[in-house]
């Protein structure tokens, strides 16, 4: 595999669920969209915008702000303004069914073992390998993903949002405290602190802690994918609660600590549109879903690869926006929070 040999590297210590802090975003927007056109200039002026998803990936039709819509998020270790190649440590299918009222994220693991091409090359390794096709340049980086995800799910994307570090970090300050309901006791590997089985409410330092670690659990990366998804939904509920919808004025807040590390692709609709369409999706009508996968060896590295047939009827349902009796037909997929 030669230069694009899959490399090891360290698990970074910032949590990767804060992939999908677009939607934070939009919840804060749809306060603006209320408040009025100010409001709403400031918005669509704060976020930053680019074309992300590869030609391959992207649907080609008019986005119906109606639905169904589905959208590529991804967490990058990458800082802003860095030289150096990073990788994708979340990636996220958001699928939202027609009627805008509901969401399902599915978590593509980030281990997932496939061939893709990395310019012009064909290549196997970890389809978090692929965004580093792209060096340095963000938007390169996400369309060579989203180019290997749409050849793993042969989904197409209306839309998409990158999320780097100091996004993740900036939020979680504003937010204040998150609930976190622990499947187990863990010591954390990395601080040596004991965090308890059950609901809590955790600042910024112990939540990044605790979302951050896999080692503990029996089924390693998929508990950490339940609690990215869990911190998510959580983080969305506690900017509700906090009035970031009926608040305008703290939007400004929001905007502040995500700078320049967020990036949105939204297929030429703005921000704060996309943002009032999504206003009837509340966190408990998002479903969090498991790509079904199991792990798997090559060579000497442990990666992740696609139970079939459940994988396609998975991908098949999002694009044929049928999730809704896809998850009660297999609930086994369906990750559920824990209290």
């Amino acid at each position: 595999m030669g230069r694009h040999e899959q490399r090891g590297r360290r698990d970074p210590w910032w949590a990767k669920a804060l992939v999908i802090f677009g939607c934070v975003l939009m919840v804060a927007g749809a306060g603006a969209f209320v408040a009025g056109k100010l409001a709403q200039n400031k918005v669509n002026g704060a976020v930053a915008q680019d074309d992300l998803l590869g030609d391959g990936a992207r649907s080609g039709r008019d986005v119906n702000l109606d639905g169904p819509l589905n959208y590529l998020l991804v967490g990058s270790d990458q800082r802003v303004n860095s030289t150096k190649p990073g990788l994708a440590d979340t990636i996220i299918v958001l699928h939202i069914p027609k009627g805008m009222n509901s969401a399902f994220l599915v978590s593509i693991p980030r281990d997932t073992w496939l061939e893709f091409n990395c310019n012009g090359e064909i290549v196997y390794g970890k389809i978090n390998a692929s965004y580093s096709c792209g060096g340095a340049d963000r938007g390169a980086s996400f369309a060579a993903l989203s180019e290997a995800v749409h050849t793993l799910t042969g989904l197409t994307f209306d839309g998409g949002a990158i999320v780097d570090f100091e996004g993740f970090a900036g939020v979680v300050g504003v937010i204040g405290t998150v609930e976190l309901c622990l499947e187990q006791t863990i010591t954390s590997i990395h601080t040596g602190k004991t965090f308890e089985e059950g609901c809590g409410r955790y600042g910024k330092e112990d939540a990044l802690d605790i979302v951050r670690q896999r080692y503990q659990y029996a089924d390693g990366d998929y508990a950490r994918q339940r609690m990215q998804q869990q911190f998510v939904k959580n983080l969305l509920q506690a900017a509700i609660d906090q009035g970031y919808v009926t608040d305008v004025r703290k939007v400004g807040a929001l905007l502040s600590a995500v700078g320049a590390s967020l990036t949105l692709d939204t297929n030429g609709i703005e921000p704060v549109d996309l943002a009032y369409a999504l206003r009837g999706i509340e966190p408990n009508a998002m479903t969090m879903v498991r790509t079904p996968s199991d792990v798997g060896a090559v060579g000497d590295q442990s990666v992740i690869n696609l139970i079939q047939p459940d994988a396609q009827e998975l991908f098949a349902a999002v694009a044929a926006d049928t999730m809704n009796a896809w998850a009660l037909a297999n609930p086994e997929y369906v990750n559920k929070v824990k209290k």
